[in-house]
């Protein structure tokens, strides 16, 4: 009996833990938020920008000029990525290559960093590049403050921007962020659900488990002997 219930227990636990929510809410790890292009500008440059896979952003260069992603500077645009049409190349010295090292959080920045330009060409062709900003995820541990995770509609957290040059042209890419995890009555009992089914289930297994016990018990049961008549013995 102990094997069955050790097992539907771990079981439960799993279970238990698949239905907390991730500590961070950005990117991938959560699908309680959504990243959409709102504009590009100016209009009617060969640039094509998406997100893809939910938690990247996508450039693609569609001209035969040289398209630069501009980093996390908000005053001016420092290179990051070069989008040009002999390849795709990244500053791997620059800020924001160091900034965008950690998944959850700013990295560390070396003091020399952006001091020399270190391009390494990452991908001959096609001329695009998808990477992780994080301008346009919530990085924040909790929930933000103006969230009603109550509410199931779509709710807007905040509007970013991303830079980027074709050519001599400066541009801008305005994107949206979305909470899009607002709980009806399931989702919001979603753990609980999950745990008293589990609770049924192992009694379920409970129950049945024992009365097959009950009825091995009563197959190996030794038959009584017939009775013996007496006055019958000669």
């Amino acid at each position: 009996m102990k094997r069955p219930i050790a097992v539907l227990l771990a079981s439960l636990s799993i279970a238990i833990a698949a239905a907390a929510p991730p500590a961070f809410g950005h990117g991938a790890a959560s699908k309680d938020y959504k990243t959409t292009i709102v504009s590009v500008k100016p209009d009617g440059l060969p640039v094509d920008v998406r997100i893809v896979g939910g938690d990247q952003v996508r450039f693609e260069n569609q001209g035969d000029k040289d398209l630069v992603i501009c980093g996390y500077d908000r005053e001016g645009c420092e290179p990051w990525v070069r989008i040009t049409p002999d390849g795709v190349y990244v500053d791997k010295n620059s800020k924001s290559w160091y900034q965008n090292s950690a998944a959850v959080d700013y990295g560390d920045v070396p003091a020399d960093a952006g001091t020399k330009p270190d391009w390494q060409r990452v991908r001959k062709g096609p001329p695009f590049y998808a990477y992780h900003d994080h301008r346009v995820h919530w990085m924040g541990t909790s929930t933000p403050p103006n969230v009603d995770t109550s509410d199931p509609s779509p709710q807007k957290v905040f509007d970013a921007d991303i830079k980027f040059r074709y050519g001599d042209t400066d541009g801008v890419v305005t994107t949206r962020l979305d909470y899009v995890g607002g709980a009806n009555f399931f989702k919001r009992n979603l753990e609980q659900l999950i745990v008293w089914t589990g609770v049924l289930v192992m009694l379920l297994v409970f129950a049945l488990d024992f009365r097959k016990r009950r009825k091995l018990k009563a197959a190996e049961a030794p038959t009584p002997a017939p009775a013996t008549l007496e006055g019958n013995e000669s």
